[in-house]
């Protein structure tokens, strides 16, 4: 991992928001963050701690159920420095793990592959459930029902073994140079696949998109309480649409962590659902310190005393 990248992330998040707040007004701006309490800053700090302590268990039961013997501790001394590569488009950079879990307890690279890819599946179906309960039903409860469907979604596409043919499939192509390197990296996706394919059965999938599901609604329920602080009348079911296609937004970006196109999206919708254009731009600026910057801080922190795991090893 190269310094350079910390610093790009560090630069472009800091221009990005500093042309926000020239255009908005540096004191108007300030005066807005100033509804927010001290004690809530602080007290903020819980939702990116229980966050990544809920998706530090998810990863730790995926690796588990691929029959990795390591223990909780031990898997989350390989998540927590992961995060300091939560920037990378799709958090795909997370799948470094998977080196790291080669480095330290001789693991085949493809588990943490196939648990980063699985990962992304699960927050991508779950983001998928909030916007649905979001713009079409008014009930809380209405996620349950949801869940379920997915599940039973799950489990018809496991039993249709859709992966497992395109991996047949895969095995049965023929090419004609270079028969031996082919063949390794047919071996090698055909490991990644199978152990996807492991992943995605239902048990597996339900859970991962459950807390999935619960990630996602606390960071909901935070910018949910920024809005509230802010005087700014949003529901909570708005604000868990506007965190969750934040999410999505900053993934079709190509800068580091949806910069500039997670703002962009947060701040349109939350104008569309009533709130100021300082508001908005006060509450979207917090959302992202609690969800990118504070995670990113706290991996980056971790990997520096991790020498294990470094690259240059």
């Amino acid at each position: 991992m190269q310094n350079i990248n910390w610093i790009k992330l560090f630069v472009i998040g800091l221009f990005a928001y500093t042309l926000l707040a020239l255009y908005l007004g540096v004191s108007d701006l300030k005066n807005s963050i100033s509804y927010l309490p001290h004690s809530f800053w602080l007290f903020s700090l819980i939702s990116p701690l229980s966050v990544h302590l809920i998706l530090s268990l998810r990863w730790h039961f995926f690796l588990r159920y691929l029959q990795c013997n390591i223990n909780y501790f031990e898997s989350f001394s390989i998540y927590l420095p992961g995060l300091s590569l939560i920037a990378a488009p799709a958090r795909s950079g997370e799948a470094i793990r998977g080196l790291w879990l080669k480095s330290r307890f001789n693991l085949p690279v493809s588990l943490g592959i196939s648990c980063t890819f699985v990962e992304r599946i699960g927050e991508l179906i779950s983001a998928l459930i909030i916007i649905i309960w979001s713009l079409y039903f008014t009930n809380f409860f209405s996620i349950p029902i949801l869940l379920f469907f997915t599940i039973t979604c799950s489990y018809f596409f496991h039993h249709f073994k859709i992966i497992k043919k395109l991996t047949i499939f895969s095995k049965n192509l023929h090419f004609y140079n270079s028969k031996f390197l082919q063949r390794k990296i047919f071996k090698n996706a055909s490991l990644l696949v199978d152990k996807v394919n492991t992943l995605c059965l239902p048990y597996p999938l339900a859970l991962s998109v459950l807390l999935s599901l619960v990630a996602w609604l606390i960071e909901a329920y935070l910018l949910y309480r920024v809005f509230s602080f802010l005087n700014v009348e949003i529901a909570f079911k708005h604000s868990a649409l506007i965190r969750t296609v934040m999410g999505m937004g900053g993934v079709i970006s190509f800068l580091p962590a949806g910069l500039i196109t997670a703002e962009s999206t947060g701040i349109a919708m939350a104008l569309a659902y009533g709130s100021g254009r300082v508001e908005a731009v006060a509450a979207t600026i917090f959302i992202r310190i609690y969800t990118l910057f504070i995670p990113f801080i706290l991996g980056l922190f971790s990997y520096s005393f991790q020498k294990d795991i470094r690259f240059s090893k």
